[in-house]
């Protein structure tokens, strides 16, 4: 526990975190073995539903996306025959019936499931930085094609000349991108990229695809960090500020139902695929004739505050678990 997580917390709360660590080890085993076997393996109706993190965005599988988030949040909170025992993490009984659920077994699905949270984050960071799936991380490179072979009046060797020719304008078109033009680039870093991720247009893209909702949800966590001194929403009175409020039974469901929500807008009207460029979905609530256009400008300011932001919100919640302090008790200091 280099972390110290569970220092100094009471046998209730050992057993929240031993729980959450159970959940996750299983979830990422079925997940690691799932993400492999979808390369050999599909399931009728999903023949053309490709393998990988590409599945979330075709159907059917953004279907089954939401429907598996509506399961897993069923069971969350309770709306299922396997009830959470608080005194024995992680233990819903035993309804295979295979009667072998010992202390010694219990260390092994812990270890294995610790092993798959690792492989899951590993084949999905690769996929995301390669493009390749997880099985796919397994093969060989594909045989360079030979500009040898038979010839008609010279024909196939300048056909495949123009090929080579044609392909290679198309690779150095994809590659012809500057990342200092692009909104975001700001003193005195610039164009920060040190690890070359967004050398190419389209891996550009995805990252600032992700840069942008990852910044918009930043923003609007640390307003709530302070905000959630002053209000509660109705219903949630009686629940505690900062990370407490994962612990409390109202929060948890809260938090299920976010997640949901963040889910369909994920996969319905703000799926990547709607969007005019990363992050651009228009203007839904109308705020271009307050602010102005979404510039150049603009973007900057946003990506600037959103990178301030993630970094608040980090500082936020490591800070709270450190030294206990609460953000949202700042007010109380200034005397409000």
């Amino acid at each position: 526990d280099p972390m110290g997580f569970s220092k100094n917390c009471t046998e209730q709360e050992w057993n929240k975190l031993r729980g959450a660590e159970i959940k996750h080890g299983r979830a990422a085993m079925m997940g690691s073995l799932g993400l492999t076997v979808q390369s050999i393996y599909k399931l009728p109706g999903y023949e053309n539903v490709p393998p990988g993190l590409g599945a979330q965005w075709t159907e059917p599988g953004s279907t089954t996306l939401v429907v598996v988030f509506f399961l897993i949040g069923c069971l969350e909170i309770g709306l299922s025959p396997w009830r959470d025992n608080p005194d024995v993490p992680g233990d819903y009984g035993d309804p295979l019936n295979l009667g072998n659920y010992t202390e010694e077994m219990r260390n092994k699905e812990l270890n294995n499931g610790r092993m798959a949270m690792f492989a899951t984050l590993g084949i999905v960071s690769a996929e995301l930085y390669t493009g390749s799936t997880g099985a796919a991380q397994f093969a060989i490179a594909a045989p360079k094609a030979s500009t040898k072979g038979a010839s008609f009046c010279g024909a196939s060797r300048k056909a495949g000349v123009a090929s080579q020719t044609g392909c290679r304008a198309e690779l150095l078109g994809r590659h012809a991108f500057e990342l200092k033009s692009q909104p975001g680039a700001s003193a005195p870093l610039g164009a920060f990229d040190p690890l070359k991720l967004s050398s190419t247009q389209e891996r550009f893209d995805k990252f600032r695809t992700s840069e942008v909702k990852h910044g918009r949800v930043a923003m609007l966590a640390a307003l709530g960090s302070i905000f959630q001194h002053f209000v509660h929403g109705p219903g949630a009175e009686n629940v505690p500020n900062g990370m407490m409020a994962f612990q409390d039974p109202t929060g948890e469901k809260g938090v299920v139902a976010m997640t949901l929500a963040c889910g369909f807008l994920e996969l319905g009207p703000w799926a990547d695929a709607f969007a005019k460029e990363p992050g651009n979905f228009g203007d839904p609530a109308g705020l271009g004739k307050d602010i102005g256009s979404y510039d150049d400008s603009m973007k900057t300011k946003e990506l600037n505050n959103g990178r301030l932001a993630m970094l608040a919100t980090m500082g936020v919640i490591a800070a709270e678990l450190v030294t206990g302090d609460r953000v949202s008790d700042i007010p109380t200091n200034f005397g409000y």
